[in-house]
Formats: C-alpha cells, structure tokens, sequence
C-alpha cells in the first residue's frame, strides 16, 4: 500500500479482482445447463452467437444497475499553470524509459519504478504500444498484472527490449474515467488535500488572472476553475467501464457467478423452458448478497432524514482585466 500520511492510499500490491471466468467457459456452462451439453463440439448453428449475445448483454445490465458493481480507481491528472482545460484521463503509463520487454513463457512488460497497477491496468485488459524501439504500434492482452510486471497471454509474443527508449502503454478498445460516474474529486499542492466543487459559475468567466483551483465540470473533457496560478495534481475518485467482452478468451468485469445467472435466466425465458423464473430469483439473490457486502457496517433507518449542512464554497480574490 502506497501512500503519504495524507491523501488516498494507493495500492500498490496484487489486485482484488473479482471472481472471473471467461466468455468461453460461461458459454460452455450456459449449454450443459440448457441441455445441450452433447453438442457441445460443435454448438448448433447460431448457438454461439444468441449465448455470447446474453452474457454480453447480462453483464452491461448488471453493471449499469448498481453501482457497487462498477471498480473504483484514483485518476491523476497533471494540471500546469495557465490551462484550464484538460483530457479526461485514460489508463496509460505516460512516456517511461525504464519500460522492458523479455521473452518468456509466458513474456513480460516490466518498469523499474511506479507501478502498473496504480496506473489502472488489470488483467484481461489489452494495450498497445507506442515509441517503443523494437515492440511499436504491438498490441497485448494481460494475464496477470503486478506492480512492476505485467504477464501476457501465452499466445502474444514480444520482442525482446532492454529498458531506454521513451515507450508508452496505452489501453485499447476499454473505456477509461466515466465521467458521469466520478464520486470526488481533490487538487494535491505539494502535501496538502483539498476537495474540489463540481460546478463552475459562468458569472465568473470575467474574471482574469490565475489562483489555486476550486471548481470543476466534466463534459467531453476536465474544465477546472480558477486557472490554476502554477503546477498541481488533481485526482478524480471514479468509475471505469467494462473490459473486451467478446473474444472466447475475454473475461468479465464484474462477478462471474451474477453474469451467468442472468444470462441463464434470459436464456431459459427464450426456449421456454419452466425454470426461467428459479433463475432470475436466484441471480436477484445473488446479486443481493453483493450489494449487501458492498454496505460493510454501514446502517441505515428507513424514512429518516438528516439535516445537511451547506458548506460556502471556498473564495479566491482575483485580478480583473
């Protein structure tokens, strides 16, 4: 676990994943419990696309409706004086020259310093690369990812590449901060924490100058307010989006155990059989139960209401032209 005495800790260890398994093994499972379990090589004609349509689409329900079902990363976002406008971070470990590529079984990425992991990269996720002398425009599925390691699918193969040339690792075809999903957001100067407000007055667009940045607003990019008078980092606490989810060798975002059960309910509903409804109760269920564990100790008292407290929003005296 990395972190100062301050601020939000940052992992820096294994990551918890949840339990996954894979678009092939839940397809497999879904026709043994449908009863075709002798066809299963070959699947009948179609079968393979109407099942990898119900997990794909099971999970996108599962994950638009609760959100304790979506991951939580800490973004960092670079911010220099005189620029208020900013990308909307993606998963990326910025330009590296300690970046090595060694052949295996299986073939590694690896880093001298900083960590992959608090970068945002996880298993299953593909990347491709970029400046790299020997491995430029290659692109890469992670098996398993570590702080300074990640291990690839034995299927991709590197060239080998000593650490030295500028390379980046970027993230492909995964989507990256959701903006519409982002919880907090804090502006780090040098070790002082400060919370940001969302929402940015346009009365104050008059204003000239630069100081110390209070407010934010995600559009189709980061706007921050006042322009900041010098360099910061400001990290967003949000959601991503779902990982690939539709080669036989992808994996699931969220719990295995949910997706499958939603997909087989549905699936039962279209061939009629009569167990459709045991399944959708026992993915309610199950689904539940991880909602629940998501709660912790946390309690609450139905039809109660507390008093919210206004906090001012911070001033800044500026310069006006």
């Amino acid at each position: 676990m990395l972190g100062g005495r301050n601020g939000p800790p940052i992992f820096d260890g294994e990551a918890y994943t949840h339990s996954s398994r894979t678009l092939l093994d839940l397809r497999t499972s879904l026709m043994i419990r449908l009863g075709f379990s002798s066809q299963l090589a070959p699947p009948p004609p179609g079968m393979v696309l109407l099942l990898n349509d119900f997990l794909i689409d099971a999970q996108k329900q599962m994950y638009k409706r609760y959100s304790p079902l979506r991951n939580l990363l800490w973004w960092p976002i670079t911010v220099v004086a005189d620029e208020r406008l900013y990308d909307i971070p993606s998963i990326s470990t910025g330009a590296l020259t300690d970046i090595a590529f060694t052949t295996g079984p299986p073939d590694t990425v690896t880093r001298l310093t900083g960590s992959f992991l608090v970068d945002g990269f996880l298993k299953g996720m593909i990347f491709t690369v970029s400046d790299s002398a020997n491995n430029a425009l290659a692109t890469y599925t992670i098996a398993t990812a570590a702080a300074l390691t990640l291990t690839l699918i034995a299927s991709d193969t590197v060239v080998p590449e000593s650490a030295g040339a500028s390379t980046t690792l970027t993230t492909v075809n995964y989507q990256s901060l959701d903006s519409r999903r982002v919880e907090e957001v804090w502006v780090l100067d040098s070790t002082i924490w400060s919370p940001m407000t969302e929402g940015i007055n346009t009365n104050r667009f008059n204003e000239t100058g630069s100081a110390f940045p209070q407010n934010y607003e995600f559009r189709n990019y980061l706007e921050i307010w006042p322009i900041p008078d010098k360099a910061y980092t400001i990290y967003v606490k949000g959601h991503f989006g779902l990982l690939p989810f539709a080669d036989d060798a992808d994996i699931t975002t969220i719990d295995d155990e949910l997706v499958f059960l939603m997909a087989l309910a549905g699936l039962k509903l279209h061939y009629g059989q009569a167990d459709a409804g045991t399944y959708f109760r026992q993915g309610e269920v199950y689904l539940g139960k991880l909602v629940k564990e998501k709660h912790g100790n946390r309690r609450y008292i139905p039809n109660s209401n507390e008093d919210l407290v206004a906090i001012p929003e911070p001033t800044t005296t500026f310069v006006r032209g």
